[in-house]
């Protein structure tokens, strides 16, 4: 067995927060043992499997999606359904994300090259001045 670690080291080690480790809890995303006292008891994997949930929220999953897609991810044990249904979603969603990027990249080389255009402009009036 592991090392084993309370929520606030959990949540130190991690930069998530008590709140957010005990609604991962609740939401069945990562378990612990409670001890007599009532405190949380997490294994030095709990690190791992919240730093792959606040990935996963920070491109922007929902919670059900996450609930989904962690276990098989490795990180929250032997996976109990049907994977490759769900990497291809998240597959979708990576491809979704790259457009966006594109897109995005379109529209600043847009905005650059008219700032470009804008300042030339302004300046050629007040050379005219």
């Amino acid at each position: 067995m592991g090392e084993r670690m309370r929520i606030g080291e959990l949540s130190e080690r991690t930069g998530a927060s008590a709140r957010s480790i005990r609604y991962y809890e609740q939401l069945g995303l990562l378990t612990s043992a409670r001890l007599g006292n009532g405190y949380r008891e997490f294994d030095d994997s709990a690190v791992a499997t919240v730093d792959t949930i606040k990935a996963l929220i920070d491109l922007g999953f929902p919670t059900e999606l996450i609930q989904r897609v962690l276990p098989c991810t490795g990180d929250a044990g032997p996976a109990g359904q049907d994977c490759g249904v769900l990497m291809r979603r998240v597959a979708e969603i990576r491809d979704e994300m790259d457009a966006k990027a594109a897109r995005l990249i379109e529209t600043r080389d847009a905005l650059t090259g008219f700032l470009a255009r804008a300042e030339t402009g302004a300046s050629v009036q007040l050379g005219a001045a």
